[in-house]
């Protein structure tokens, strides 16, 4: 395989010729005359070695159209843009998008391994480097491509473009389950909201004053949940049942909050989740402080969107949806995640500005039999006041008018006795705190933002006027006779401990209560703000603040209402498919080119002259009868081999045509048709007369140690060869005329004017003699006989050539015109020429072989086949092409060359082959140059007298076994003795004078290591006496001489 430069001209593949005999040349044994014809038989089409595999084509187009599953995948996501997620057709394509990461490796790695491997045989029949090769095929992945050039040491623009290729793999995964999501739509709507008002007209003082039991035991439940609730609800934007918190706005004023361009506070509750903080970072809400917002009660505003009736719904119908719920799936169905609203209320508030005092009563005999007394003071007698009998007093100011904007003044009295060491001094410490608070009612305007699912629930809740009743159920809210006068109430406790009240009540009794005053007065008021709103808004409608409110109420005008209206704005948020457009394109156009990449793979496939070789492409340049380059360590790897062979240039011919093959016919017993064992595959017909067949079977010819039958032999002749046998007499019908009759059938027997009859049993003849002579269309006979019968010869009709085996028994053996008689001295018996017999000849089979086919060309004008050409195309392919296998196939089926001054060469088609693949056709070195001194033609061999020139600069095996370079200027006279079997060569005898190659080599020397007496005036120009001999080797005046006869003068080493 390895390509080199010769001198040898690019030659015509040989084209099937015959020779037509020139009528001034009929007593010439070889025509001079060469004329080409058109076979009568159109020249047979040469097929590429890959045919086309039509299922292997469909196969790579069935692959190459994959890749179009991702564009369509990419189409439909586009398609399906923002619709509802939830759709049977959505859900597919997120079921395919999850899918395709797996997919998309599989698919590219499939179409991208048989692109390269394409590509690599493309490259191979261009003409590639080994290392190119191997640097395809070794990247069949990302980390092969990336690591296969540093293994073989290659650097080239082709290695980045192979690793950014496989870089689309990974892409490709990650684009094919990006292009499609699920995201959300938003939808902007006005929505009507329902809240509790403040000021409503029937939130009236008489609430309080004519309230049934069941209602005031409502109300205290209510006030007592509220100081239940967890401190997220306390201080969260919503209370438990969903309420709107309302911060208080002095809080924010006193800690210097700082306001919008528009003067807004915003505020951000406790109870936030993470999703939400991060929608309330992107309202632009102010985060450079840490104040947590006081709320004015521990209950919130009860609210609903109203949107929808609700109370529509089936009754008895069997759902746990809340109204909310029911809403949003009434209007906007089940792909609806969340709803977010956003709206204005204006409301108000009670707010106590406090000043706190202790007031400390020295009375140590106080004991707790005269406790009570000790608490009455001046308010215990005034009208306006108000107590539990535990220690709390409120008085009020009772001439205060309705939502007054003046401050109205109110007094809080807590008592707590403390004991003084408890267990061991039973004497008691009354502790007093009062409390002088004025209250006002602040007005403010909420802007609300709902991000959760819950903000349409049913709330509602309120109070309208401060009264004695209010104060009185007030502070007996928290059922004070579980607690005794030495501790604080629940209501009390609340100031210490807004979580857990209750439990403060129940265990701050001793050295662990602690009164009031220590609180101070700032935490007091927002406290006490809290505790009085939240018994307000529990006083209101303690069904409502629990329940929320009763929207088929409210829209019917039925039933206790306090509420109010105000248009917002409803955020709708859909889940909906998203198409990633960029993604979208980018995964197209990768599909696309695996796509084009897979029609290339199929194109390449198609289009392939050569054998797939690849894959293991540098284990088949080991013992391969089609390379030959130095094999190295004989545990060499694969790569170790591919690194060190790398530059090394190779390229995959079209591949040579086979050998003929035989087709046997038979056409009765003892008769068989052999069609022509050549390149051409037609000839004119030829009858054997044979005592043995050469037949093995039904598609074999007999041979056997190289050496074909008759039967085989005339066949690669080119002849179309009736084989008869001995046992085709035995039938009624000549067996003669059957075969001819034959032969005008045979499509292959062309042309079918003339025949010829060879006869290697004489005792078969005498039977045929009467026969032969009958046939029109016989042209002539060769005849196997021995001496001692021919004179017993009837004179043929017939031009007939004779082969006597023995000694000729009269001076002229040719006796008559029309005979051509061949002695044969040195064999006794007329089976000499037939093969496998015991008295077979090689050498005077050859001779009488190459005289019958003068002879029968002659008479029968053919088959001539251009034997000069068929040389050329032999050597051309020898060494300008340097192809083993196109050089064997210009051979029979087993043929044989002999160099005879090295004994090298080969015999038999498998160790001709081997000897042309590893030691001679990839041995000669590039500068080989064949120069033709002389060439004789004859009917079936060539002889040239040549120069082979070449420089001595590798090993060159099959001429100087063993030597290695030596670097000299080679030029060896040669001769060559070509036998030629029809179209195809049979053998080839080498010869010349190893002494004179080897003298040009410098290995021989030119005088011997002894010395010799020479006579007076004898060799070498001595005088008698001892003279040094001088070999007699000329070296490469040789090749001078037998160029120019008078380039070097004769007769020097006399």
């Amino acid at each position: 395989m390895p390509s080199t430069q010769s001198a040898f001209p690019q030659a015509s593949p040989y084209h099937l010729q015959h020779r037509k005999l020139d009528s001034d040349d009929t007593e010439k044994d070889v025509p001079q005359v060469l004329v080409a014809e058109t076979s009568s038989e159109e020249e047979r089409e040469t097929l590429s070695a890959n045919r086309v595999s039509y299922g292997g084509v469909i196969i790579d187009i069935l692959i190459a159209i994959l890749p179009l599953y991702f564009v369509a995948f990419a189409i439909a996501g586009r398609v399906r843009h923002d619709t509802l997620a939830s759709s049977y057709r959505n859900m597919a394509l997120m079921q395919m998008a999850a899918f395709n990461p797996t997919i998309f490796p599989i698919l590219f790695g499939l179409i991208t391994v048989r692109f390269i491997k394409a590509l690599a045989n493309y490259k191979l029949e261009k003409g590639a480097t080994v290392g190119s090769i191997q640097h395809l095929l070794g990247s069949r992945s990302l980390l092969s491509s990336m690591t296969t050039p540093l293994k073989l040491g290659l650097i080239n623009c082709l290695v980045p473009c192979i690793v950014l290729l496989w870089i689309l793999n990974p892409i490709g995964g990650q684009l094919s389950l990006r292009v499609v999501s699920v995201a959300s739509n938003y939808t902007i709507a006005p929505s009507q909201i329902i809240y509790m008002d403040r000021g409503a007209q029937d939130f009236i003082p008489g609430t309080f004053a004519g309230a049934p039991s069941p209602f005031v035991t409502a109300v205290d439940s209510a006030f007592n949940t509220a100081l239940f609730s967890p401190s997220s609800s306390k201080n969260g934007t919503q209370d438990v049942f969903g309420n709107l918190q309302i911060p208080m706005i002095e809080p924010l004023i006193a800690n210097q909050q700082a306001t919008d361009l528009d003067g807004w506070y915003t505020t951000v509750g406790r109870n936030l989740t993470k999703v939400e903080a991060a929608l309330f970072d992107a309202m632009d809400a102010p985060t450079s402080n840490s104040f947590v917002p006081v709320y004015s009660s521990l209950y919130g505003l009860p609210w609903i969107r109203n949107d929808t009736s609700t109370f529509e719904q089936p009754q008895g119908a069997n759902t746990t949806l809340s109204k909310g719920e029911k809403i949003k799936l009434d209007l906007f169905g089940p792909d609806v995640v969340n709803t977010k609203s956003t709206f204005n209320i204006e409301t108000s508030y009670m707010h106590l500005d406090c000043s706190l005092d202790a007031v400390m009563i020295d009375n140590k005999n106080l004991t707790e039999e005269n406790y009570e007394s000790a608490m009455k003071t001046s308010w215990s007698n005034v009208t306006d006041t108000v107590t539990n009998g535990q220690g709390l007093t409120i008085r009020y100011d009772n001439s205060h008018s309705m939502n007054s904007t003046r401050p109205r003044l109110i007094g809080l009295e807590s008592w707590l006795p403390v004991y003084e060491g408890y267990t061991i001094h039973p004497g008691l410490q009354l502790s007093l705190s009062q409390a002088w608070c004025n209250i006002s009612t602040t007005y403010v305007e909420a802007e609300v933002y709902c991000s959760t699912n819950d903000n349409s629930e049913d709330y509602q809740g309120y109070v309208n006027t401060l009264a004695k009743t209010f104060f009185g159920m007030f502070v007996s809210a928290t059922g004070n006779a579980s607690h005794g006068a030495t501790s604080l109430t629940p209501l009390e406790a609340f100031f210490w401990n807004p979580t857990s009240p209750f439990w403060q009540a129940d265990n701050a009794n001793g050295d662990a209560a602690l009164p009031l005053y220590k609180l101070g007065s700032e935490l007091f008021s927002q406290r006490l703000t809290q505790l009085v709103n939240t018994y307000w808004l529990s006083g209101a409608d303690p069904y409502t603040m629990t329940g929320g409110i009763n929207l088929e109420e409210q829209e019917r005008g039925i039933g206790y209402t306090l509420a109010d209206k105000t248009t917002g704005q409803m955020s709708i948020e859909k889940r909906v498919l998203s198409c990633h457009v960029i993604f979208m394109v980018l995964l197209m156009v990768i599909s696309i080119a695996l796509c084009a990449a897979g029609a290339a793979t199929a194109y390449l496939n198609a289009t392939r002259r050569g054998p797939d070789v690849l894959d293991d492409f540098v284990n088949s340049l080991r013992h391969s009868p089609y390379v030959h380059v130095d094999q190295g360590p004989t545990m060499e790897d694969g790569e170790a081999k591919a690194r060190r062979l790398r530059a090394i240039m190779g390229s995959i011919g079209e591949a040579t045509t086979s050998l003929p093959a035989t087709k046997i016919e038979a056409i009765t017993d003892g008769i068989s048709l052999i069609h022509p064992l050549s390149r051409k595959g037609t000839g004119p017909g030829i009858s054997l007369l044979v005592s043995e067949s050469g037949i093995t079977d039904d598609t074999q010819l007999r041979i056997e140690n190289g050496i074909p039958s008759a039967t085989m032999k005339w066949a690669e002749e080119g002849y179309c060869v009736m084989e008869i046998l001995p046992g085709a007499w035995s039938s009624d019908e000549d067996p003669l005329s059957r075969a001819v009759n034959a032969l005008e059938q045979a499509t292959t027997c062309q042309p079918k004017e003339k025949i010829g009859i060879v006869c290697y049993d004489y005792d078969i003849w005498n039977r045929a003699v009467p026969s032969a002579a009958k046939l029109p269309t016989l042209a002539g006979i060769v005849l196997y006989t021995t001496s001692s019968n021919l004179e017993s010869l009837a004179p043929s009709p017939i031009a007939i050539a004779i082969h006597a085996a023995g000694a000729p028994v009269s001076p002229s053996t040719e006796r008559r015109k029309r005979e051509k008689v061949y002695s044969y001295a040195t064999t006794t018996s007329y089976l000499f020429a037939t093969p496998f017999h015991p008295k077979f000849s090689y050498a005077d089979e050859a001779v009488s072989h190459s005289r019958s086919l003068t002879f029968l060309k002659k008479v029968m004008d053919g088959p001539y086949f251009g034997l000069e050409a068929i040389w050329d195309e032999h050597t051309m392919y020898e060494f300008a092409e340097r192809s083993v296998e196109k050089t064997m196939a210009t051979m029979v089926q087993e043929p044989y060359v002999n160099h005879l001054p090295t004994l090298t060469g080969g015999i038999g088609r498998e160790n001709l082959t081997a000897f042309y693949r590893d030691h001679f056709i990839f041995s000669n070195p590039a500068d080989t140059e064949l120069e033709l001194i002389s060439r004789t033609v004859g009917i079936d061999r060539v002889v040239d007298e040549f120069i082979f020139k070449f420089t001595h600069d590798t090993i060159v095996d099959w001429l100087f076994p063993g030597i290695p370079p030596t670097g000299h200027k080679v030029a060896i006279p040669m001769m060559a003795v070509v036998n030629i079997r029809g179209d195809r060569l049979y053998h080839e005898h080498i010869s010349w004078d190893q002494a004179t190659a080897l003298a040009q080599l410098g290995l021989l020397p030119t005088h011997p290591a002894y010395s010799q007496v020479v006579a007076k005036n004898g060799a070498n120009g001595a005088t008698n006496g001892h003279a040094n001999l001088k070999l007699p080797i000329a070296g490469v005046a040789t090749a001078e001489k037998m160029r120019d006869k008078n380039s070097v003068p004769s007769n020097l080493m006399f």
